[in-house]
């Protein structure tokens, strides 16, 4: 559940910003690239069956979140101490 609650503010602060192209390129590497096919891998070619997916569709999700917030922590614009 923090995966997801870690992406969807990532996407919001990355949208609050204007700059929604990292949360897609993100999220197009992190489930098209990734969680599909370990996902697919693991529910058709192993006995995992649909626990398989899940665990594919997981370690997508993390992979985003850990990506959109490298991103931010990197590109996010910085307070200015007065």
């Amino acid at each position: 559940l923090s995966g997801v609650v870690v992406e969807v503010a990532s996407r919001g602060m990355l949208r609050g910003m204007g700059r929604p192209l990292p949360a897609t390129m993100m999220n197009v590497i992190g489930y098209w690239v990734i969680a599909l096919p370990i996902g697919g891998y693991l529910a058709l070619r192993t006995s995992w069956g649909l626990s398989g997916l899940w665990v594919g569709l997981c370690a997508g999700l993390i992979v985003v979140a850990v990506g959109l917030v490298l991103w931010l922590r990197k590109n996010a614009p910085r307070a200015q101490a007065s």
